[in-house]
Order: C-alpha cells, then structure tokens, then sequence
C-alpha cells in the first residue's frame, strides 16, 4: 500500500468512526496544526466538531 493509500483511507475511516471521542483522536492524528495552510489554520478539530 502506498502512502497515498494509507493516508486516504485513515482519511475515510476517520469521517466513518461513529465514536466521538475515537473520531477526535484521528482528526488530531491526521491534521497537524504545525503544518496547517491558512485554510486549514481556521479548520481545527473542534470547529469540524462542532458542526455535526
């Protein structure tokens, strides 16, 4: 499996846990705030949150 592979299905399981605390922990796993582009920069995991 490729890196690509790898990162697009953490990606798809992450938006498919049903946990919310699970779901929360992948978010932090996937989208590092160090390396945020300024669209990200206003994403964080508690904004995504807070939408559902």
């Amino acid at each position: 499996m490729s890196d690509f592979d790898a990162i697009a299905d953490a990606y798809i399981d992450m938006w498919n846990e049903t946990d919310t605390t699970a779901r929360k922990a992948r978010v932090e796993q996937l989208f590092d705030p160090a390396v945020a582009t300024p669209i990200r920069s206003r994403t964080s995991p508690d904004t995504i949150r807070s939408t559902r």
